[in-house]
């Protein structure tokens, strides 16, 4: 098997950029940290790399029977812990966090949540086993897969990463960034036509969305078909005034559509 080089930060941190320039809001990039996708607007945490931080304890609160567990104060703690963690304040949203999870050890959310707080911080190995108890207290919590297959491309483990990306993915079959990741490390992985899948699945879910349909030219031409990556990039130019310009310096589009 060739080995995977994914570096989704590079491609997060671009697609991240465009994402925020854009007039409507549209799910993307770093917005939600339980599976909805229909959550509020994008974070980016201080290194820049837009991880998926929980912005509700969603799911949980809601939706606990009104019995002890739901009166132990862990809610509490996490809204406390991402109100913080929103004004940068990451010390005490650390601190919220660990005693969310002090009173309810179990707490995926927390976890997710504490893995974000200390990747702000700059603990990368931190946050990576933030991401694992999160994933093995709660399997089918696809943020928290996304969150530990970024952190751990981070740390060049990308044959993990890419594992991680895929479980994101089959758990959040509707989330525009899983799909667009997955299409990239299919990519990345020699594999255009997986990745051509994924990346107009990733479009279906997010027409609008810039980096997406950059990506499938890029694919595209490179499996040859340069009738339909020029139909790509010229949809760029309809979808907003700041990614063309971002294009103009890339060999793709000047190759592509501008010969």
């Amino acid at each position: 098997m060739p080995t995977i080089q994914l570096m989704f930060a590079a491609e997060l941190a671009l697609a991240s950029a465009i994402v925020a320039q854009e007039t409507p809001p549209n799910p993307g990039v770093g917005q939600r940290g339980n599976s909805r996708s229909d959550s509020s607007e994008s974070e980016m945490i201080p290194c820049g790399i837009p991880l998926r931080p929980i912005v509700k304890a969603e799911g949980v609160a809601e939706k606990v029977p009104e019995d002890e567990s739901s009166r132990d104060g862990a809610e509490e703690f996490l809204e406390r812990g991402l109100a913080a963690y929103r004004e940068n304040k990451l010390e005490v949203a650390i601190t919220a966090f660990q005693e969310a999870l002090r009173v309810r050890p179990d707490f995926a959310e927390a976890r997710n949540a504490l893995g974000n707080a200390v990747y702000a911080r700059s603990d990368l190995l931190g946050a990576i086993l933030e991401y694992r108890a999160a994933v093995r207290l709660k399997p089918d919590y696809g943020d928290a897969h996304l969150n530990l297959a970024l952190a751990l491309d981070e740390r060049r483990e990308s044959f993990s990463a890419y594992e991680e990306l895929r479980a994101a993915a089959r758990l959040m079959p509707r989330d525009p960034v899983a799909r667009y990741l997955l299409g990239t490390a299919h990519f990345a992985n020699r594999e255009p036509s997986a990745a051509v899948t994924e990346l107009r699945e990733a479009l279906k879910l997010k027409p609008g969305w810039p980096m997406a349909r950059y990506k499938l030219a890029q694919v595209i031409q490179h499996e040859g078909d340069t009738f339909e990556a020029q139909e790509q990039l010229r949809d760029l130019w309809v979808l907003g005034p700041n990614f063309p310009t971002i294009l103009e310096n890339c060999d793709l589009f000047v190759h592509v559509l501008k010969r």
